[in-house]
């Protein structure tokens, strides 16, 4: 994989409707509720993914069209997460990432025209790292947890198979 032109440095882009006119939104089958977004990073241009933690819908105001009410979008912080190698700033090795940031917002409308929109509110900011920040460790409680509780079950078992027998 070549290195490519748009070095990596961490930083907040300030995203356009225009840019984000090739984002798609992908749903669960089962509900349409929103799975996560996908498109090409604003800065650096290579694939970008970004999963939807859908039990937290925060407000932010939306570019030029009509802003939609809180309830009725969710506001995330969308990390570039390309595979593409950039440039460290501190000439280390380079990095899978430009290190780009912005925020858009999704109406939960599934039939909801653009599907992805730059939000420009950045009041939420605060709110949507610490959001960020709680659901990365989340996963691994909930498995912590599930591991648990499966020796917790196993024991329980052992303890009503020696009783029974």
């Amino acid at each position: 994989m070549a290195e490519d032109a748009v070095p990596y440095r961490y930083r907040q882009y300030m995203v356009t409707d225009d840019e984000l006119a090739g984002w798609t939104v992908y749903r669960a089958r089962f509900d349409n509720k929103i799975l996560g977004i996908e498109g090409p990073c604003p800065n650096c241009r290579h694939h970008t993914k970004l999963n939807v933690d859908r039990s937290v819908v925060a407000r932010g105001q939306s570019g030029q069209k009509p802003a939609l009410a809180p309830s009725e979008r969710m506001t995330r912080i969308c990390e570039c997460a390309c595979e593409e190698l950039h440039a460290s700033a501190d000439a280390g090795e380079p990095v899978k990432t430009c290190g780009s940031w912005w925020l858009v917002t999704m109406p939960l409308d599934p039939d909801a025209d653009p599907p992805v929109r730059a939000a420009t509110d950045a009041s939420m900011l605060p709110a949507l790292r610490a959001m960020q920040e709680v659901t990365a460790t989340e996963e691994g409680t909930v498995r912590s947890s599930a591991e648990n509780w499966i020796a917790a079950v196993t024991a329980l078992l052992g303890l009503f198979g020696l009783a029974g027998g």
